[in-house]
């Protein structure tokens, strides 16, 4: 009995590890895409459904706009954060969330990404940049 809760145990830490090592990369390759290009486009591509439905194309118009103004991305420092599974009565439900500094040609600022595993790939459940916060901690950030 200890054993199989031994094997159990280290099966979900292997797997804990995978899903974290996964969900960074890809919050890493959504952030650069976005950051790198300022298109709304390239988050749509990487957005869950709920992403794409919680805003209209005017409000998504208004932030991206915003957000360019921060000029064009000299640096991404990578993310810091996890992947987490949660036991729903529909399954298990897999998410993630992360948090990078950026340094723009005018300034500087936190990026923010939830994720979900739906269907065995990665999508983005919310994206945000805040500009002027390079100085928080992205340990403190990601816990907000």
């Amino acid at each position: 009995m200890f054993a199989c809760l031994l094997i159990g145990a280290f099966g979900l830490f292997v797997q804990s590890r995978a899903l974290d090592l996964q969900s960074r990369q890809f919050a890493d390759q959504s952030a650069l895409a976005v950051l790198g290009s300022w298109d709304e486009q390239d988050l749509l591509d990487r957005g869950a459904a709920q992403l794409i439905a919680a805003q209209t194309d005017a409000e998504r118009d208004d932030l991206f706009a915003g957000w360019s103004q921060l000029g064009e991305l000299r640096h991404y420092a990578g993310s810091r954060g996890g992947a987490k599974v949660t036991l729903t009565r529909g399954g298990a439900l897999v998410t993630a969330n992360y948090v990078g500094k950026a340094e723009f040609s005018h300034g500087n600022a936190l990026v923010k990404l939830a994720l979900v595993r739906e269907k065995g790939a990665w999508r983005v459940l919310g994206f945000g940049v805040y500009p002027g916060q390079d100085a928080l901690d992205t340990r403190e950030a990601s816990n907000r």
